[in-house]
């Protein structure tokens, strides 16, 4: 993984190359624009101009003096870079388009949605690799997911009114956030190095059952199918009716967001955050069960934002199938040992429901709904407490080990 001096030399230039943009745009601004909006726009670029200048805090190592203070700037330079080069590239897009008009800005777009994937890097090892607080590192693990997704968006702002044909593809995969969600995994891969943390596995642990993986893998089949095209309406028909019908064409935005859930989401919560709980458990005789139980809540408490797209009554359902569903991705990712079960079961059970129904908001549930999604709570937490218990999790602490012996290697080729 990058080295500190790496990062420091690559923030540098990060810096630099923003100081390039907001200046050349600054100038182009005064040329073409009226006052008025002239006036905003360069008050917006000196005040990110600023917040860039202040990053130079980050190239100090005067850990001695004013050590609270070094901490509290962790977190804001966090906070800074993620919203300076998220804007900084946006007002890039706008003076490419300014300069070369559009007939080559797919390119721009091309080149700086990759760039984006690793631009973060050196404030997960500047900034966020030096947070020790368990609590702020989860709630800016979050800010960060979010906030980058958003950025990644932000960067079509400038070209959203234009005849652009030729990158439809490009607004596909980054206009809803897809390209935001790999870079925060990457930066979050970064930051867990960083607090001496391995990376998941893909491959089933050792010591699994092949039977249980089997029955595993069958039951996510089921669930996936029966989420998307189960058509019951009461209690009498549960398992016989079904309707097989999707949206064709779909929107690609479907897919998409479908596997911007599962990664993102898995990535963040089975991954990051679980792993940071049972590392602040690991001396509790109770380390899975808080563990999961408190991820998962946390899961389901961050489903709160769909207020804004939904019916509160479809919101608290899916809060509640949320924490449900942390439990069983959650036990089965320690059980197997493999992120990419519960990524994979995750992406498929979205996809499937968002192309089944058309829409990536629910409706709002009725008294039978609400039944379902109690059952499922108690199946899955059945699930769940079946694979964390007994010989399974003989199973779980092997694999627990396995990690932890990785993560002691990782924590001592770093120092």
């Amino acid at each position: 993984m990058i080295s500190e001096k790496a990062a420091r030399k690559w923030q540098f230039m990060q810096m630099i190359m923003q100081f390039v943009i907001l200046i050349s745009f600054s100038i182009s601004i005064l040329v073409k624009m009226n006052v008025k909006r002239q006036f905003s726009l360069l008050a917006l670029c000196l005040f990110l101009i600023l917040l860039i200048i202040s990053q130079f805090s980050l190239f100090e190592n005067r850990e001695d003096q004013g050590l609270k203070l070094l901490l509290i700037n962790h977190y804001l330079q966090t906070i800074n870079i993620i919203f300076t080069l998220s804007a900084t590239f946006m007002f890039g897009t706008a003076l490419f388009v300014q300069l070369f008009g559009t007939k080559f800005v797919h390119w721009w777009l091309l080149v700086a949605i990759c760039y984006q994937l690793v631009m973060f890097i050196p404030m997960a090892k500047l900034a966020l690799g030096k947070v020790s607080s368990l609590i702020g590192r989860i709630i800016l693990l979050i800010f960060a997911y979010f906030a980058i997704a958003i950025g990644s968006v932000v960067l079509f702002i400038p070209v959203y009114r234009l005849d652009l044909s030729n990158v439809q593809l490009l607004f596909a995969i980054a206009g809803n956030g897809f390209t935001g969600i790999i870079a925060a995994s990457i930066t979050s891969l970064v930051a867990m190095h960083a607090w001496h943390f391995a990376t998941p596995h893909i491959k089933l642990g050792s010591k699994v059952n092949v039977f249980i993986v089997c029955g595993i893998i069958a039951f996510a089949c089921w669930d996936c199918l029966f989420n998307a095209f189960n058509t019951t309406d009461s209690w009498r028909n549960f398992l016989t009716s079904w309707n097989f019908a999707v949206i064709w064409p779909h929107d690609p935005k479907f897919v998409l967001t479908g596997l911007q859930a599962g990664i993102g989401e898995e990535w963040l919560m089975r991954f990051c955050i679980l792993s940071l709980l049972l590392n602040a458990f690991q001396k509790s005789s109770h380390q899975i069960l808080w563990s999961v139980l408190l991820e998962s809540t946390i899961f389901g408490l961050l489903h709160f934002t769909n207020l804004f797209a939904q019916p509160v009554s479809a919101t608290f359902e899916q809060i509640l199938s949320a924490i449900s569903s942390g439990l069983i991705f959650s036990a089965i990712y320690l059980y197997t040992n493999s992120i990419l079960i519960s990524i994979i079961y995750h992406a498929l059970f979205d996809i499937l429901a968002f192309i089944s129904s058309g829409s990536l908001a629910m409706m709002a549930p009725n008294a039978y709904d609400l039944q379902v999604a109690i059952f499922f709570f108690f199946l899955y937490s059945a699930i769940a407490a079946f694979l964390l218990t007994g010989k399974r999790q003989e199973v779980v602490k092997a694999n627990l080990a396995q990690n932890s012996s990785l993560t002691a290697n990782l924590s001592n080729s770093m120092q």
